[in-house]
């Protein structure tokens, strides 16, 4: 497992995280660890949308559609 030190971290976002961490009874390190996961699960997520082909059909064309489907 990979150790991540953060260096000057000021001291509001400190405070607010160890306020975090109280609320939720749980460390600072934990919490911190906690959001990172979720941001590295949030990006991988991202970047699979990304690399999905874009389609450009307007709005107007979506509506149709459906109505089309809706009266077959």
């Amino acid at each position: 497992m990979a150790t991540i030190y953060v260096r000057d971290v000021p001291d509001d976002v400190a405070a607010r995280l160890a306020a975090v961490a109280k609320e939720q009874n749980t460390s600072v390190q934990a919490l911190a660890l906690q959001e990172l996961t979720a941001f590295a699960r949030r990006s991988q997520k991202l970047a699979a949308l990304n690399a999905m082909p874009k389609f450009r059909v307007d709005r107007e064309t979506v509506l149709a559609d459906i109505a089309e489907g809706r009266n077959a």
